[in-house]
């Protein structure tokens, strides 16, 4: 940070300077011009990169910005787990329900009905899969709905409205059919070119030199306590683990979208 304020008031010395040669040169050739300019665009980027290295909220800005200007692909999928006393059949009896529209307030396509599991899309692009688990035959004491949504590539700009208006809701839908005791929600994310935060934790070290690197957050912000949400974070991948929807989707704005609530779980870090 000394560095970046060193060479911003140096630059600052600069423009004034030049401004003031400019104005000095008031006739002919100015070959001043050509010197400002280029002793700007100079310091202009040797700003940048000493913020980029030395500033975390800034490079947190800046590689959002570029995902938003890229656009990468990532491909994200769900994994959910209900504990409670669950009536036989209660899963059936979703299927019908999800048929209304206005239970769910999109179109379902139902695709397979047993008495204890269904399969259905939702949305046209979510593909579910919900197995009712009786605790006696597995010789637990309480009963387990899985949910699972098979890994689905989803574009970075549409990232937090998918989050936002399909897949939280359809999570909260089933959470009050169900009513579990418990609950708990994972989501891994792949990032087909690579995972865009990674290098916050990498940016001094080559990356020839890593074969693998990975780091693990606690988080108490949106967690349901005692518990405390996690986030894993490696060279290709995230993987966030909660109990709660609202964790779910706070989290995934926060290290996906990389929101400017990210920096408050990366306070001490900036340089």
């Amino acid at each position: 940070m000394i560095k970046l304020i060193f060479v911003g008031l140096l630059f600052l010395g600069y423009i004034y300077f030049g401004v003031d040669s400019l104005i000095r040169a008031s006739t002919g050739f100015k070959p001043e011009l050509f010197r400002f300019m280029a002793g700007s665009i100079t310091f202009v980027y040797t700003i940048f990169v000493l913020a980029l290295n030395n500033s975390l909220r800034f490079y947190v800005f800046w590689k959002r910005l570029s995902g938003l200007i890229a656009n990468p692909t990532v491909k994200w999928s769900i994994s959910v787990r209900y504990e409670g006393r669950f009536n036989d059949g209660l899963t059936k009896d979703l299927s019908s329900e999800l048929l209304n529209k206005h239970y769910l307030g999109a179109d379902v396509k139902i695709l397979q009905v047993t008495q204890h599991s269904v399969r259905v899309t939702a949305f046209k692009t979510l593909n579910v899969l919900i197995e009712q688990l009786d605790g006696a035959v597995n010789n637990r004491q309480n009963d387990a709905v899985v949910i699972t949504m098979p890994a689905s590539e989803i574009d970075y700009r549409k990232s937090e409205d998918k989050m936002n208006r399909e897949i939280a809701p359809l999570l909260e839908t089933f959470a009050s059919h169900y009513r579990p005791e418990s609950s708990s929600y994972t989501l891994n994310v792949e990032f087909v070119n690579g995972n865009p935060f990674f290098s916050v934790f990498t940016n001094h070290v080559n990356r020839k030199n890593i074969d693998s690197f990975g780091i693990t957050f606690l988080l108490d912000k949106y967690c349901v306590k005692p518990d405390k949400d996690k986030v894993s974070i490696s060279k290709n991948e995230l993987h966030i683990s909660t109990k709660s929807i609202v964790g779910l989707k706070e989290l995934a704005k926060d290290f996906i979208s990389l929101s400017p609530s990210l920096n408050a779980h990366l306070c001490g870090m900036d340089k």
